[in-house]
């Protein structure tokens, strides 16, 4: 038995190879004495047995290799959209710092690039400064557009592939692949070994919550998946 952690899941696998039963503990729904700060190995250790004995343990869902590999995928393509984001945050600073305001009513639309790739600052190294983060914004969205197309192909043989296709049909969602893997695959929703159905989840704790209650709708691209 162990606290989940940044470890992950290969502990797990390597105990339960050598016959042994493991359990995989979330460190947020381990019960807390009133004032108990101190930790220790041996303290957290023994914390651990006892709760496991009286029964007062949740314990994570262990996803297989193929699941945890498509996630570290998913979670690619977060790092490279949080990547975008910044750089976009970068660059709409430096303008506005110099007083420079697109007239536009949409940033990031074919408009405002066609006004970027034409727009000259007056000095240099402000234009060097510029070009730079104009780069990584393009560098950060070729990231985010091959991981997409990667998740695309990888959810074709994956074992929910299924589901994800009765989430495309569903016209209330139109959620797109890739926002819908990262969602089932981040945290939203926990992946049950001994589900078929992958929408219908249960989380640690053992409560049902329903799908749109779990997704974040902001961080989702609405748009149909084709």
């Amino acid at each position: 038995m162990y606290e989940a952690g940044s470890c992950g899941f290969w502990i797990h696998r390597e105990i339960t190879a050598l016959g042994h039963a493991c359990w995989v503990v979330p460190p947020s729904l381990i019960p807390q004495r009133p004032g108990d700060h101190v930790k220790t190995d041996r303290r957290d250790s023994e914390n651990l047995a006892r709760l496991a004995r009286a029964g007062e343990l949740a314990c994570v869902h262990v996803p297989d290799v193929r699941d945890e590999a498509v996630r570290d995928l998913v979670r690619a393509r977060d790092d490279a959209v949080i990547a975008q984001r910044r750089a976009r945050q970068q660059l709409k600073a430096l303008l506005l710092r110099n007083e420079i305001r697109y007239v536009g009513k949409t940033s990031w639309t074919s408009a405002h690039l066609r006004w970027l790739s034409e727009l000259k600052l007056p000095q240099p190294a402000q234009q060097i400064a510029f070009q730079e983060y104009v780069n990584a914004i393009t560098v950060a969205t070729g990231r985010i557009e091959r991981l997409e197309q990667a998740m695309r192909d990888e959810v074709s043989t994956w074992r929910f592939a299924p589901d994800v296709a009765v989430q495309r049909r569903a016209a209330f969602w139109r959620v797109r692949c890739d926002g819908l893997l990262g969602m089932m695959l981040s945290g939203f929703i926990a992946v049950v070994a001994n589900c078929e159905l992958a929408m219908a989840k249960i989380a640690p704790s053992g409560n049902e919550f329903e799908l749109g209650r779990a997704l974040d709708v902001e961080d989702i691209n609405i748009e149909e998946f084709p």
